[in-house]
């Protein structure tokens, strides 16, 4: 089975098909940075009512995320 690069339209080689055979892009153009999270506590203390959400940020954007400034408002 031949398929092509969905960044380069090169040819995939035929033995990351057989390991892969859902890819859809070469070694060079597939995501392979480094990730990283931050988690973040929500919720209430007060009433026993947190939980943690994670947040992903992309390897190759180093920029913090963004967080709404309404979750850590006192009700």
């Amino acid at each position: 089975m031949i398929k092509f690069c969905k960044g380069c339209y090169k040819k995939i080689p035929l033995m990351r098909i057989k390991a892969l055979p859902n890819t859809l892009t070469c070694v060079d153009c597939s995501d392979v940075n480094m990730k990283s999270c931050v988690t973040v506590l929500k919720g209430n203390v007060d009433r026993d009512d947190t939980w943690v959400d994670i947040i992903f940020i992309d390897g190759k954007n180093n920029d913090p995320p963004s967080l709404d400034t309404q979750d850590f408002e006192e009700e």
